[in-house]
């Protein structure tokens, strides 16, 4: 490599992460619970802080916003809802947060969308399964 090609090299290294679009690493965790009165899922997101970008000219928040929807097997919206989660300060921390939905037994999907409050160019979906047996004890 000559003199010029290290120089571009160095250019293309330095400004290519410019360029890319930034999604948040979130990990989506689905429980369910049931009792004798009733039955529910609890939706757990975890965010690793340092995907996210921080706004230092908004006092340094950072977070995501997020829809979670919970589908039926007919692929009806049974219930979910758009949040924001957001902290601040400057390195970004690692944040989580639960939701819990009251559903009757049967099968779903819990859908995740998920994008940067800072930087919206990227955004993160997910899908996962859950199904809650009928009622035995009974």
């Amino acid at each position: 490599m000559n003199h010029k090609s290290n120089k571009r090299f160095l250019a293309l290294f330095l400004f290519l992460p410019l360029f890319g679009k930034a999604t948040p690493d979130i990990s989506l965790e689905v429980y369910r619970y049931q009792s004798d009165a009733t039955s529910y899922i609890e939706v757990s997101l975890y965010v690793v802080g340092s995907t996210l970008l921080c706004d230092s000219m908004k006092m340094g928040e950072y977070g995501i916003t997020y829809l979670v929807m919970v589908r039926n097997e007919q692929q009806e919206v049974v219930a979910g809802n758009r949040y924001r989660l957001t902290a601040m300060g400057c390195p970004p921390k690692d944040i989580m947060d639960v939701k819990r939905f009251s559903v009757p037994s049967g099968r779903y999907t819990v859908e995740l969308e998920a994008v940067d409050v800072t930087d919206t160019s990227g955004s993160v979906s997910m899908e996962v399964p859950v199904e809650i047996p009928e009622d035995v004890s009974s």
